[in-house]
């Protein structure tokens, strides 16, 4: 058979069916029933083995030409065998023969794609106005998994909505998390599965490099006229790279109007004043120094000048030091005009460091 091996005949040898091989001789399969065999015939789709209690039958795959081999019982039982005449075997008693002389093959069952769980998954982050899950929904293209942020307080559902509007025509531009959908009290972003700058145990260079990546899209939103005025740890989001995105963009701000007081508000947004460039700065100054040290802020820790009690971290220097007290002055006069300034200082210090 062309590209196949060529079996020799049958032969019957010492109760045993043997095929041997043209080539070499060599036995490539055998059969030997528990009982005395007494007849064998091979037909075009059959080959059929009797003993003297049973009956063996083996499909094959492909025809062979049909034969019959000698019944007789007292000759194939003798010492001397039988010679079965000129049946080449091809990939069909091949096949037969796998099923004679090994263990049945038990079909591979197929992989089943575990069932997937949609809607609401887990809790991501909330604040006193919103939560925010992750959700697997179905689409066109199959399961996607979004982060969904919801509205908790149906008071504030017109500033929500304008807020998230406004930020939505933002979806555009890079560094900023977009807003993929929209309602009156949620809005649909993004999943980002590296979370926010204020989740898990990263070490200090990683949280400077997404904190990097943030400042230069808050950057980039200044020179166009944009101020965010609620950045915070939780609004820099990051990617399975470790990048980061800016979130919250109109909808902090708005929302920060109504809580009391945020230990990364800078001083003119605690006095009831308009937030500029400046307020960004301070913000920034004070996600790098959380970013650095890892301490959640208070309100102690952060408005003193002494500083020396954060030398004890490891990347944390008196040249880091001067640059966020400069980005974190009482005075918006005083501190870096531009957040890429503050951001080219930033990693010089903590390079130096």
């Amino acid at each position: 058979m062309g590209g196949h091996r060529r079996w020799h005949p049958l032969r019957l040898l010492r109760g045993k069916l043997r095929a041997l091989s043209i080539e070499d001789g060599a036995v490539e399969w055998s059969f030997q029933p528990d009982e005395e065999m007494t007849t064998i015939a091979v037909s075009e789709e059959t080959v059929l083995l009797g003993t003297r209690g049973e009956l063996h039958g083996f499909d094959l795959p492909q025809s062979i030409p049909a034969m019959l081999v000698e019944e007789t019982a007292d000759f194939l039982s003798s010492g001397s065998g039988i010679a079965l005449s000129s049946v080449l075997l091809g990939t069909g008693v091949f096949a037969a023969y796998r099923r004679m002389n090994a263990e049945p093959e038990s079909e591979a069952e197929p992989e089943l794609e575990p069932e997937l769980e949609y809607g609401r998954l887990e809790r991501l982050a909330g604040d006193e106005f919103t939560e925010t899950f992750r959700v697997r929904k179905r689409s066109d293209d199959g399961p996607r998994v979004v982060a969904e942020k919801r509205l908790t307080d149906p008071t504030f559902a017109g500033e929500f909505q304008s807020a998230v509007e406004r930020w939505a025509d933002l979806s555009d531009r890079k560094g900023i998390v977009p807003v993929l959908d929209f309602g009156d009290d949620w809005a649909e972003l993004p999943y980002y599965e590296g979370g926010s700058l204020a989740d898990g145990e990263r070490p200090p260079e990683e949280r400077i490099k997404a904190l990097s990546d943030a400042n230069m899209t808050v950057h980039r939103a200044h020179c166009d006229g944009l101020v965010h005025g609620g950045l915070t740890p939780e609004t820099i989001l990051l990617d399975g790279d470790g990048r980061g995105g800016v979130s919250d963009w109109e909808l902090a701000a708005v929302l920060g109007e109504h809580r009391d007081s945020s230990p990364y508000a800078a001083p003119e947004q605690v006095a009831g004043e308009a937030a500029d460039e400046r307020t960004d700065v301070y913000r920034l100054g004070a996600i790098a120094r959380f970013a650095v040290t890892a301490d959640a802020p208070s309100e102690k820790s952060w408005t003193t000048t002494d500083s020396r009690s954060l030398y004890g971290h490891p990347a944390y220097s008196p040249e880091l030091d001067d640059v966020l007290s400069t980005a974190m002055a009482s005075d918006p006069d005083d501190r870096y005009q531009s957040v890429v300034k503050f951001d080219d200082m930033l990693r010089w210090a903590v390079f130096r460091a």
